[in-house]
C-alpha cells in the first residue's frame, strides 16, 4: 500500500513541471484568494460562515465564474489570419441541417416567446468595427438592412481569457436562444474524460493515444444567410461607418442595400454562443469521420454508455474539435516490440487525416499526436505505460497548494469557496470515495453578498486540510485486478450487512464495467414498507399496495364490537378492493398477521378467512391488470405469485437479468430471449423479482401493431436491415432513422400517440436503448407544441354536486372531498391529488366558521411565482361538510393516496353513472370553478385571478369567456339526465345521510 501511493505522489510531483495550461478557474480562484487576503490582514472583524448553505437565484445568478468577461480588444482575439469553408449539411441529420440552415423555424410561438431581456456586451463601438474588420476578412461578415432583421435578436459580443497573450471571442446570442426551441441532438453523446478510468488494462496491457486537434473548428463553419441574421450584433451602423468593407460592397452590388441605409451587421458562422453551435459541431465532425470509416459503433465513447468492450481494443471519442483515440496493446518483451504492433488506431487516424484533408479541415500540426504514452486530452492526464489517469496533474498540484493556503486561517468569500468546490468535484471523479471530504465546505455560506469575505469553520478547514494532502488519491489506477468476488452492502438508520458471492473475474470485470452506467439511487423504506418487508411481503406486493387507494377512515366504536374489530384499516382495504363488485374468498397472509405494528398502535390478529358480499358498486381497477385487463392487486401475487403468473402466460421462466443480455460472460447462464409473444419481464436468477413490468393486453397488441409498421417502413425505406439488426449493432443509425420516422408520420397526419406509443414499444423490447431515444422523443415533445390546445370544458356546479352525492353513495368520501375542493378552491389536478391532511385547515383547526384553507406547497407555476401558495374555499357548508369527512385524519395522510389514473378511473365511472357518458375530465374541475365563481361574484375578474393563482388574465379568460360560453350546451344536453336532477335536487339529505357511513358499517351490514 505504502508503494502504491508513493506511485501515486511520484506520478503528481513528476509531471507537475509544466504550466497549467487552459482552464482558468484554478488561476481565478487564486488570483482572488490572493487578493482577499492582502486586503484583509486583521481577522476581527471578519465573521464566520454559517452552516446552513441557500441556494436561491440571486446567490446563483451572482456567483463565481472563471470565465469573467473582459474588454473586447480586437487584436487580442484568437481569430485565424485565414479559414477554410467547411459544409456540414452532408453530415448533418434533416432535422440538424433544417436547424443549421433555417433557424428562424424553430421559433417559439408567440405565446411562448418570453419578455425582452437585456444583455451586456464589453465591446465599444469602436473595437465593433475593428472586429468587423477581421470577420470581414475571414468572410465571417453578413451586412444587410436593419429591418431585415428583429431588434429582438440583437447580440452583442465579450472576451475571455484564452492565454496571457490572447482573449476568446463569446458571441453573447442569450436573446435569440430564448426564442428559438432548442433540440437535443449529438450533444447529448459527448464523452468524459473519467469514462478512462474503466480502461481494463491490468496487467495485459500498455495504453497508447492518438490525438487530433481540429484548427478554428467553429471559424471553419460558413452560416447561411438566414442564420447569419438569426444574429445580429450590436447596433445598427451607418454606411459610411462600413463602406470599406467587402460585404458591405457586396450587398450593394447584388442590390440589397444603397449608400443611405442603416444597416445590421452579423456573424456568419457557427458561434461560441448559439445554444445549436454544440449539437451542430459534435454531430457533423462524428459523422465526418463515420463516412470515412472512423467512429465504428461499439468503439464508441459516450459518458451515458458503459465503456465499450471492443474486440480490436480500441477506442475512440470525439469532444467538438478534439479526436481522442486510446489503443490497448498487449505487453511484450520491450516496450519497442510493443509498441511495433499493428493496430486499429493507425487505421482510424489515416482515415481522419483523409476526411479532414476533403473537407478542407485542418488538425493543428503542434496538438498531434500519434501513439504517445502520456497524453493531455478532455481535461484528464494519461499514463499509458504506468497506468494511470487522472486530471491534469499540474493543476492537482496546483489546486492541492492553493486549497492548503484557504485551509490557514484568513479570509475567503463564496466566490473562492464555489471555485474550490468546484475544481475538486471534477478532481475527485476520479476517485469517488474522495466526495466524503466535501461534506462541511459544501454547506458553507457567507452572511451577505457573494463577494463579502468570511472566515471558514473549523470543520470546513479540516476538510480542505485533507483534499489538499490526499490530492494524488484523485488518480485511477488502470492496473488494478478484478476481485473474484461480488459484493453486496445494504445499510439502514439501525445497521449494516456486507456479503458476498463467488463470480469470477470476467463476471466481476463485467459488472464493473456496466455499474457505472446502470445504477440508480434506492431512497430508505418508509416505515409501513419496511415493516411489511420484513413480515415477509414480497416487494412487488408492498409497491403495489402503496400505490393503490388507502382505505377509507372509520370508526369502530360507532357499529359496537364485531367479530372482526381488531383488523386494521391496511387489511379493510384489501378486503374492499379484492372483493368489490361480489362475493369471494379471502385469506389474511400469515406473516401479516404475525407482524407488530406499533407505530399503527393496533395489532393484527391472526390468519382467518372472510366470506364478505359488499354494496354493489362499479369494479375499479386499483392495480395492474394481467390477463384480460381483470383486477389485480399486489395480494395476487403474495398468495400465488408463480402459479398465477404462470398459468396465464404472463411471464416465463428466466435465468438472468436482460441488461446483461448481450454479455459474454453470462452465456453459460442460458438465456431466455425478450419476445413481445409473452408479456415482458424483469427476473434475476434464484435471487428476487427485481420488477415485472406488465401492460394490458389491448396495449401490447396496439404496440406489436406499431412495431409491425416500423419494421415494413424501415425495410422500404430504411438501410434495408432489420430492426433487430440495427437495434443490437447500429444503435446510432437506428436512432437518426427513427427521428425520421418521427418526421414522416407527422407528415402522413398520423397521431401523436402512434408516435409515441412506437417508442414506448421499441424501449420496452429492446431496454438498453432508452437513453438513445431522447433525439426521437424531442422530436414527439415538438411535434405536441405544434398540434392546437384543445380547452378542457368546465364543469357545471350542478354536475358537481351530482358527481359528489354520487361519491358519498358508493362510500367514496375522499374522492367527494377531492372533487369538492377541486372545483371551490380552483385547484389543478396534480395539485389536488397531492394534497395532504396538513394541508388542509378546517375549521376545527382555526378561528375562522365555515372557511378552509388549502396549502398548495409545489405548484405548478412554483418556478415562476410564489414557491407555496394558498388557497381559501368560502363556499357556504364545505368546511363543515368536509371537516366531518376527513378531519380526523392524520396530519401526515394523504386525502387520496392511489394513483393518478385510480382517480381518473373513479372521475369517469361517477360520470357514466351520472351523465351517462364520459363529458368531463379532472381538469375541467378548475375551469368550472372559476366560471361558477366569476357569475358568482358579478365577474370580478381581479378576485378570481387571485383565488385561481393566474398570473396573467390570458386563460382566465378563455375559461369565463370562451368556455363559458359553451356552459349553456353542456347544460341544455345534461338537463334531460333524470339521475342528475334527484342527486341535484337531494343533495343535502344524501350528504347528511351518508357522510355518517363508514366502511366497516357496510361491510357489518353486507355480512350480516
Amino acid at each position: 500500500m505504502c508503494s502504491f501511493l508513493r506511485t501515486l505522489a511520484v506520478s503528481v510531483v513528476r509531471l507537475a513541471s509544466d504550466t497549467p495550461g487552459s482552464g482558468l478557474r484554478l488561476p481565478a480562484t487564486a488570483g482572488r484568494l490572493n487578493q482577499l487576503r492582502e486586503q484583509l490582514g486583521e481577522l476581527g472583524h471578519v465573521p464566520y460562515a454559517g452552516s446552513g448553505r441557500r441556494f436561491d437565484g440571486v446567490r446563483r445568478e451572482r456567483a463565481f465564474t472563471a470565465t469573467q468577461a473582459l474588454p473586447v480588444v480586437s487584436s487580442r482575439l484568437s481569430l485565424p489570419e485565414h479559414v477554410q469553408n467547411f459544409d456540414p449539411t452532408p453530415y448533418l441529420s434533416p432535422t440538424f441541417r433544417h436547424v443549421y440552415e433555417s433557424p428562424g423555424d424553430f421559433l417559439k410561438a408567440e405565446e411562448e416567446m418570453p419578455p425582452p431581456i437585456r444583455v451586456r456586451g464589453t465591446a465599444s463601438r469602436q473595437e465593433l468595427l475593428k472586429v468587423f474588420e477581421r470577420w470581414d476578412k475571414l468572410g465571417r461578415l453578413y451586412i444587410c438592412h436593419e429591418k431585415e432583421v428583429s431588434p429582438l435578436d440583437r447580440c452583442e459580443i465579450f472576451a475571455v481569457a484564452k492565454d496571457v497573450d490572447r482573449d476568446r471571442q463569446i458571441l453573447h446570442r442569450k436573446r435569440r436562444n430564448m426564442r428559438e426551441r432548442h433540440l437535443v441532438g449529438a450533444s447529448k453523446d459527448l464523452p468524459h474524460g473519467v469514462l478512462l478510468c474503466q480502461l481494463p488494462l491490468e496487467d495485459k496491457y500498455v495504453c497508447v493515444c492518438s490525438v487530433d486537434d481540429v484548427k478554428d473548428f467553429y471559424h471553419a463553419y460558413s452560416a447561411s444567410t438566414e442564420r447569419a441574421k438569426s444574429s445580429p450584433v450590436g447596433p445598427s451602423f451607418r454606411a459610411s461607418e462600413v463602406a470599406h468593407l467587402g460585404a458591405f460592397k457586396d450587398a450593394i452590388r447584388e442590390g440589397r442595400l444603397h449608400v443611405m441605409s442603416r444597416v445590421a451587421c452579423c456573424f456568419r458562422g457557427l458561434g461560441m454562443g448559439d445554444h445549436a453551435a454544440v449539437d451542430i459541431a459534435q454531430e457533423s465532425h462524428t459523422n465526418l469521420l463515420k463516412a470515412y470509416g472512423g467512429l465504428v459503433e461499439g468503439e464508441v465513447l459516450r459518458y451515458r454508455n458503459p465503456l465499450p468492450d471492443p474486440p480490436s481494443k480500441f477506442y475512440e471519442g470525439i469532444m467538438i474539435d478534439d479526436h481522442l483515440g486510446i489503443q490497448l496493446l498487449e505487453r511484450r518483451s520491450s516496450l519497442r516490440a510493443t509498441l511495433d504492433q499493428a493496430g486499429r488506431d493507425e487505421e482510424a487516424f489515416a482515415s481522419a487525416e483523409q476526411a479532414y484533408a476533403e473537407a478542407n479541415l485542418e488538425s493543428h500540426p503542434k496538438k498531434r499526436q500519434r501513439r504517445v504514452l502520456n497524453a493531455k486530452v478532455w481535461g484528464i492526464e494519461i499514463e499509458g505505460l504506468r497506468g494511470l489517469v487522472g486530471p491534469v496533474r499540474s493543476r492537482l498540484l496546483a489546486l492541492a497548494t492553493l486549497t492548503a493556503r484557504a485551509a490557514a486561517p484568513g479570509p475567503v468569500d463564496q466566490q473562492v469557496l464555489e471555485g474550490l468546490c468546484g475544481l475538486w468535484s471534477f478532481s475527485a471523479q476520479f476517485r469517488r470515495p474522495m466526495f466524503s471530504f466535501m461534506y462541511a465546505m459544501y454547506h458553507q455560506q457567507g452572511p451577505g453578498r457573494a463577494d463579502e469575505p468570511f472566515r471558514l469553520t473549523r470543520e470546513a478547514r479540516h476538510e480542505l486540510s485533507l483534499l489538499a494532502c490526499l490530492a494524488p488519491l484523485c488518480l485511477t489506477d488502470l492496473r488494478a485486478i478484478p476481485d473474484d468476488f461480488l459484493y453486496c452492502v445494504d445499510a439502514s438508520p439501525s445497521g449494516a450487512g456486507v456479503c458476498r458471492t463467488k463470480v469470477g473475474r470476467v463476471a466481476s470485470r463485467e459488472f464493473w464495467r456496466r455499474g457505472d452506467k446502470l445504477g440508480y439511487r434506492m431512497p430508505l423504506l418508509s416505515k409501513l414498507s419496511a415493516s411489511l418487508i420484513g413480515s415477509g411481503w414480497g416487494e412487488e406486493a408492498v409497491e403495489s399496495m402503496l400505490h393503490a387507494s388507502e382505505p377509507e377512515s372509520w370508526d369502530p366504536e360507532e357499529d359496537g364490537e364485531t367479530p372482526h374489530s381488531a383488523v386494521t384499516a391496511l387489511v379493510e382495504g384489501f378486503l374492499r378492493r379484492a372483493l368489490r363488485g361480489g362475493g369471494s374468498h379471502f385469506p389474511v397472509p400469515t406473516p401479516l398477521a404475525d407482524a407488530p405494528f406499533d407505530f399503527l398502535e393496533v395489532p393484527l390478529v391472526g390468519p382467518a378467512a372472510y366470506h364478505v358480499l359488499v354494496s354493489p358498486r362499479p369494479q375499479v381497477e386499483a392495480g395492474q391488470g394481467f390477463v384480460g385487463e381483470q383486477r389485480a392487486f399486489g395480494v395476487m401475487r403474495l398468495l400465488e405469485p408463480w402459479t398465477f403468473l404462470l398459468s396465464r402466460g404472463a411471464i416465463t421462466k428466466a435465468d438472468m437479468i436482460p441488461a446483461t443480455a448481450d454479455s459474454k460472460a453470462f452465456e453459460e447462464l442460458g438465456w431466455v430471449g425478450e419476445d413481445f409473444d409473452e408479456a415482458p419481464y424483469v427476473l434475476a436468477k434464484n435471487l428476487y423479482i427485481a420488477g415485472l413490468h406488465l401492460p394490458t393486453w389491448s396495449i401490447r397488441a396496439i404496440r406489436l401493431d406499431l412495431l409491425q409498421r416500423l419494421e415494413t417502413w424501415l425495410l422500404t425505406k430504411g438501410p434495408g436491415e432489420t430492426l433487430e439488426d440495427m437495434a443490437r449493432h447500429h444503435i446510432a443509425v437506428l436512432s437518426e432513422w427513427l427521428e425520421e420516422y418521427m418526421i414522416d408520420l407527422f407528415v402522413n397526419k398520423h397521431s401523436r400517440r402512434d408516435a409515441a406509443e412506437t417508442l414506448n414499444a421499441v424501449g420496452q423490447k429492446y431496454g438498453w436503448l432508452k437513453s438513445s431515444l431522447a433525439s426521437a422523443w424531442s422530436l414527439v415533445r415538438t411535434w405536441e407544441g405544434l398540434e392546437p390546445s384543445e380547452h378542457h370544458p368546465p364543469l357545471p356546479v350542478q354536475v358537481l354536486r351530482a358527481l359528489a352525492t354520487t361519491a358519498l353513495a358508493w362510500s367514496w368520501p375522499r374522492v367527494a372531498v377531492l372533487l369538492v375542493l377541486g372545483f371551490f378552491g380552483l385547484l389543478r389536478p396534480s395539485e389536488a391529488i397531492g394534497l395532504r391532511r396538513q394541508d388542509v385547515s378546517l375549521p376545527s383547526d382555526h378561528f375562522e366558521r365555515d372557511v378552509l384553507f388549502i396549502r398548495v406547497g409545489s405548484p405548478k407555476t412554483r418556478h415562476r411565482g410564489a414557491r407555496s401558495q394558498h388557497v381559501r374555499v368560502d363556499e357556504p357548508g364545505v368546511a363543515a361538510w368536509v371537516d366531518s369527512l376527513v378531519g380526523q385524519m392524520p396530519l401526515w395522510r394523504r386525502l387520496w393516496s392511489g394513483s393518478w389514473a385510480a382517480f381518473r378511473r373513479r372521475f369517469e365511472l361517477l360520470q357514466l353513472e351520472v351523465l351517462g357518458a364520459r363529458f368531463f375530465l379532472p381538469s375541467s374541475l378548475r375551469p368550472g370553478g372559476a366560471t361558477f365563481l366569476f357569475r358568482l361574484w358579478d365577474e370580478n375578474l381581479t378576485r378570481v385571478q387571485w383565488r385561481g393563482r393566474w398570473r396573467s388574465f390570458r386563460m382566465l379568460e378563455i375559461f369565463v369567456q370562451e368556455l363559458g360560453a359553451d356552459q349553456g350546451k353542456w347544460c341544455e344536453k345534461l338537463s334531460g339526465r333524470t339521475v342528475l336532477a334527484e342527486l341535484a335536487e337531494d343533495q343535502g339529505k344524501w350528504c347528511e345521510k351518508l357522510s355518517g357511513r363508514t366502511v366497516l358499517a357496510e361491510l357489518a351490514e353486507a355480512r350480516g
